[in-house]
């Protein structure tokens, strides 16, 4: 006979069997499939290129390069206005611009080129860095922009006009968040360089008072868009792997923010030992380490980032030296560590600069000639040499620093100049790309 425990035991056992089958659970024919990844992230990328000869020179959709194009690459479409000035004197005198400006123009016609994509826009605006953001003029007919047009560290509380110019931030805000109604508006980009530069004094709490007022002006306008400064990320931590400088971290505490826009472009600080650093070398908490320590922080998003593909050289022929080794290996390397952190650090938005490379690869790895104006006849036929001594007379005593100025973002684009594809850096980001959005 058969004992009882041993019959109960092959029941129950069988039971369970038969229940596991009617679930699908247990077996490998019953195996369920686990659900894809997803991401809470959007990935954006912005259209920007430097086009020698141009009256413009870094152009918004240049030749070739639509915002069409960029849609096919990204979530979001990111418009970056700085290199187009503001009509600061006509939105002075009233809240919508002359719609024959050139500057008009082309506004209007890249919030209508925007927004026939279908994707979420991000539009990004400067105010202040070390001085104001251009002013749009008239030239012969065309858009010209004057860059210097008021001294650096501009205080809009002493200035007889600082009201009227006030003002007239405000009403291009207004105007700008009208036109291309976007998801995000990064107004202010960099604001805390203007900190950095010019320190925390009167001039300082003026620009912080005209950047709140542009913002609450912006979402009384678009409730449902998010409206916020970027923060240049090394400034805040002392340009030190590890480092946080609480004065600037304070000193950005009153401007009101929707979001903790990071402006992170670390190919450029160095290690323990004095050398340049590769990706791996960033601590873990480098994205976060803001609002680890400040918890109240709205959520993070990077509005600018990237690491350029090839080596950046300098100097005259005959005394050309690489300035900063890179590979499209490491660039990669950088963008993974971006992504992961992304998903880690719960980011709603990871802005890659930009799509295409600013610059051709053969610009970065060449050495020019110095050259003067007005005819720059020491460069020969060679478009890219006028401006790189352009760049060079930004600072004569020391040439290069405005030569590696010009070349710094030159090719951090997912795809080359020219658009073809980097198939490292494009892998990895379209490998994301195809992760559904979710929580």
């Amino acid at each position: 006979m058969q004992p009882r425990i041993g019959r109960s035991l092959a029941v129950d056992c069988l039971a369970l069997f038969l229940l596991l089958v009617a679930c699908g659970c247990g077996g490998s024919s019953g195996t369920s499939t686990p659900p894809p990844p997803t991401r809470a992230y959007r990935l954006s990328a912005a259209a920007v290129q430097a086009v020698p000869g141009s009256p413009t020179f870094f152009q918004q959709t240049p030749p070739g390069f639509t915002f069409g194009n960029l849609a096919g690459d990204a979530d979001a479409i990111t418009v970056v206005l700085e290199n187009y000035g503001i009509p600061w004197d006509e939105f002075a005198a009233s809240a919508t611009p002359p719609p024959g400006h050139p500057w008009t123009v082309a506004m209007s016609g890249f919030a209508a080129a925007a927004r026939a994509t279908g994707k979420p826009i991000v539009v990004q605006a400067v105010l202040s860095r070390d001085r104001l953001v251009g002013r749009a003029v008239v030239t012969n007919g065309l858009l010209d922009v004057q860059a210097n047009w008021q001294p650096t560290c501009y205080d809009f509380g002493t200035d007889a006009n600082g009201p009227a110019y006030a003002l007239a931030f405000q009403r291009f805000a207004v105007w700008i968040a009208q036109q291309f109604q976007p998801q995000h508006f990064v107004l202010g980009v960099e604001i805390n360089a203007f900190y950095a530069a010019c320190g925390n004094g009167a001039a300082w709490q003026a620009l912080i008072s005209v950047a709140n007022q542009s913002n609450a002006a912006v979402k009384a306008t678009l409730p449902s868009a998010h409206v916020y400064p970027s923060f240049i990320l090394s400034d805040l931590y002392a340009s030190s792997l590890a480092g946080f400088d609480t004065a600037a971290v304070n000193a950005v505490s009153t401007l009101q923010r929707d979001r903790l826009g990071l402006s992170s472009y670390p190919q450029g600080l160095h290690n323990n030992a004095g050398q340049p650093i590769v990706p791996a070398d960033l601590p873990p908490d480098y994205f976060s380490r803001l609002r680890d320590r400040n918890p109240a922080e709205p959520a993070i998003v990077i509005t600018e980032t990237g690491w350029n593909s090839n080596d950046l050289s300098g100097g005259i022929p005959g005394a050309c030296s690489v300035l900063a080794a890179s590979t499209e290996q490491r660039a990669t390397d950088y963008l993974d560590l971006v992504l992961r952190k992304a998903g880690e650090d719960h980011m709603e938005l990871v802005t890659w600069w930009s799509d295409r490379d600013l610059l051709p690869a053969q610009v970065m790895g060449t050495c020019y000639p110095m050259a003067s104006p007005p005819t720059y006849s020491a460069c020969g036929t060679d478009p890219w040499c006028p401006p790189v001594n352009i760049f060079r007379a930004v600072n004569p005593a020391d040439p290069l620093t405005g030569e590696v100025f010009f070349k710094i973002f030159g090719t951090m684009g997912l795809r080359s100049y020219d658009g073809t594809t980097k198939s490292l850096l494009m892998h990895r980001w379209q490998s994301a790309l195809a992760m559904q959005i979710g929580q």
